[in-house]
């Protein structure tokens, strides 16, 4: 009975804490600080001649470019029978562009290799159910 008891009691701390705990981290609304304000103008002072690179497709996600410049890998969703992203790399001085993932499941994380020669990212495309989940 005594042990019962103390488990009881253990729970119902373990559940006030929990209590106390998810509390506080409740996400506040964020402001109009004059950090935030700061951060906007240091941004605009920082980043400068942007420009758009890729066009096509329904949206374009995480990009890198390669150690000397030329190249760029980024995921984009460009398929209409693939709702997924698929990897492409990028001629930054022609911009011709074409798909290196298999056009099957899901791609991300792209990262070409120093030497230029390799491109490595993830995919699901060995999944069995690959196809019936796009």
């Amino acid at each position: 009975m005594f042990m019962k008891l103390m488990h009881l009691l253990r729970a119902a701390w373990c559940l006030l804490v929990v209590a106390v705990l998810s509390r506080q981290l409740v996400a506040q609304p964020a402001s109009k600080s004059p950090e935030m304000q700061s951060d906007a103008k240091l941004q605009d002072r920082l980043l400068t001649e942007i420009r758009q690179l890729t066009f096509t497709g329904k949206r374009a996600g995480e990009g890198y470019f390669s150690s000397d410049g030329k190249r760029m890998v980024f995921q984009s969703e460009r398929d209409p029978e693939n709702p997924f992203f698929q990897i492409f790399l990028m001629d930054r001085e022609t911009g011709d562009t074409h798909r290196i993932s298999p056009g099957v499941g899901k791609t991300t994380c792209a990262w070409i290799h120093p030497d230029n020669h390799r491109v490595l990212f993830a995919s699901t495309q060995f999944d069995p159910e690959a196809i019936n989940k796009q």
